[in-house]
């Protein structure tokens, strides 16, 4: 082979272009800090770009934070896709949902030494009263994951694994709780609240545990208990 040949075949190094270093710059600054706490300068200096290149591709920082959380929504979706694809069992798709949320929370926590929670709802939290249009995107995401526990919650009436009554509202309350626990986490900078004592609380919401223990009991004991 030729030195030419050898030459061709190395890695060319693509260029990020500019606007994606500034959303992923800002993501990961608000995100692991606060968007009151996190300047235009800030986001620049770690996308290592001009200010002038900002206000090119973005009129404000809340332009550029509203571009940051669709940019984070779009590369999470596919993995919420594949997690609930019908060929994993109901209790296989809560249990990687909430695995992969414990991992991400480490991953942050390793990197930044801070357990940075959901950034839709930290970001909502925050702006509440001062910023609607930002606010209500924020909301607007934290919601998305309220249709893939209604979901999850058909998939396991189908099975027959829970009752088809009462879904929708139990989707809202375990969407709910999902945030409640990594705010929680944030708040104490600690992976507890997203770690074994989620999948517990998650799975109890769900019905899982409690439709295996009723369909356990012998027949005798249910018929007592229907007769009390």
């Amino acid at each position: 082979m030729s030195k030419k040949e050898t030459k061709s075949q190395k890695p060319v190094a693509v260029k990020q272009p500019t606007r994606q270093k500034l959303v992923q710059a800002a993501h990961s600054l608000i995100w692991a800090n606060s968007y009151a706490h996190v300047s235009v300068d800030d986001i620049c200096r770690a996308a290592g770009v001009q200010k002038g290149s900002f206000y090119h591709f973005f009129p404000t920082k809340a332009d550029l934070a509203a571009a940051a959380l669709e940019d984070h929504w779009g590369q999470v979706k596919p993995k919420l896709d594949e997690i609930f694809a019908q060929h994993l069992s109901p209790s296989q798709q809560l249990r990687a949902l909430c695995d992969g949320i414990y991992a991400k929370q480490q991953d942050a926590l390793e990197s930044t030494d801070k357990v940075c929670g959901c950034p839709y709802a930290t970001v909502a939290a925050e702006l509440s009263g001062s910023n609607n249009e930002l606010q209500a995107l924020s909301e607007q995401m934290t919601e998305r994951f309220h249709s893939y526990f209604e979901q999850l919650l058909n998939h396991a009436a189908r099975e027959g694994l829970i009752e088809r009554t009462g879904i929708k509202q139990r989707s809202y309350e375990m969407n709910i709780y999902l945030v409640g626990a990594m705010l929680q986490s944030r708040i104490s900078n600690s992976l507890e609240p997203v770690g074994k004592s989620l999948i517990t609380a998650m799975e109890r919401m769900c019905g899982f545990k409690a439709a295996r223990k009723s369909a356990t009991l012998p027949r005798t004991i249910v018929t007592l208990k229907k007769s009390a």
